[in-house]
């Protein structure tokens, strides 16, 4: 195993045109390898397969008090941060700004993160996601022994762009996954740019996902705020303001509202 710590540092104009896992990315971070970034700028950076991070079994990326902006996935079918066939992956952003962040594919499977494998966490603390375009959602998952945490974030002015027949989600898409926290956060101005986006959460069966203390405000061009197929989810203290969706706040949920 590896440790390597980088600290106040500048990354800018990154650009590769590789396809192969690894070689794309700006970081690589082999098996039981972490990385941790302290107060790192990152700037303009391009691939055509997981630009910012690529990460193999039992590895860790742990970003604080950085400045990630103009992150660019350009092929389809892949993330800009992801977990793929491997598994104990751990993904963490505490007080770090992540902006201009877009994925350039309408694909399926087309993600600014993508935490599909087993015991894999990705966890978002007092950061904001602003400006960033992306195909399918802004997260998505697809393990069920997996954890997603989100807490005190903002997300802001985001924009889902791809038509993917009523499978997608603004900020979440998840299918056969473990748990999902979202705790006082602060969802404003989201849109999508297409009207088949069930919601800012659309959350499949199998899914234990609780939204406590969090405010929607202003979101807009989607089905529904948060859409439940077969998903056990329990909401409370949230507020919803000024939100403009096409049919409901919550769609076939079984929640705990108040």
């Amino acid at each position: 195993a590896m440790g390597v710590t980088i600290d106040n540092i500048h990354f800018r104009n990154f650009h590769s045109t590789s396809s192969s896992e690894g070689s794309s990315s700006l970081f690589c971070l082999g098996r039981n390898n972490t990385l941790s970034l302290s107060n790192v700028t990152i700037d303009s950076i391009s691939s055509n397969r997981s630009p910012l991070v690529g990460m193999a079994r039992d590895a860790s990326f742990n970003a604080d008090n950085c400045k990630i902006s103009n992150i660019t996935q350009k092929s389809s079918n892949y993330a800009i941060i992801e977990t793929v066939s491997y598994g104990n992956q751990t993904i963490s952003f505490r007080n770090s700004e992540l902006t201009g962040w877009k994925t350039e594919s309408t694909g399926d499977n087309v993600f600014m993160f993508k935490i599909e494998d087993d015991n894999s966490q990705l966890s978002l603390d007092n950061s904001i996601i602003r400006n960033c375009r992306t195909g399918k959602a802004i997260i998505g998952s697809a393990n069920n022994t997996s954890t997603i945490i989100l807490q005190n974030n903002l997300f802001e002015n985001n924009t889902v762009y791809a038509n993917l027949a009523n499978r997608g989600g603004l900020i979440f898409v998840a299918t056969n996954f473990g748990q999902v926290v979202v705790s006082n956060c602060r969802f404003t101005a989201n849109n999508s740019s297409t009207s088949t986006t069930l919601g800012l959460f659309y959350i499949l069966a199998g899914q234990n996902m609780e939204i406590s203390r969090s405010t929607f405000t202003g979101n807009s061009g989607i089905n529904n705020l948060i859409t439940r197929n077969g998903a056990t989810i329990t909401a409370y203290n949230n507020t919803f303001s000024g939100n403009q969706v096409n049919n409901h706040a919550f769609l076939d949920n079984t929640t705990t509202n108040g």
